[in-house]
């Protein structure tokens, strides 16, 4: 953090303040900058669900990989990686 900056993105930053901050959007009549905040929430959360799908896989737990795997594919269906780990469990 830089000490000499005083702006506050430090604060909405983490993604568990993004709920947080679509709902001042729309609260605000913001609408489209609320969806946009949403959808960057979720493919964040599809991001986190396809390492968790990877660690699971680090420590041989295939079903919770696989589980997590389509967990990041129903929230971003363009995650890759996700659907390549899920390739994995297919014969």
């Amino acid at each position: 953090m830089d000490r000499t900056n005083h702006d506050a993105r430090h604060l909405y930053a983490p993604p568990w303040c993004l709920e947080i901050k679509a709902k001042c959007c729309s609260v605000l009549g913001r609408h489209q900058q609320a969806r946009e905040v949403l959808k960057s929430m979720l493919l964040e959360l599809s991001a986190l669900c396809y390492r968790s799908g990877t660690t699971a896989l680090e420590i041989n737990l295939p079903e919770k990989a696989s589980r997590t795997f389509q967990d990041a594919l129903s929230l971003n269906p363009y995650e890759w990686v996700a659907f390549k780990g899920l390739c994995r469990f297919t014969d």
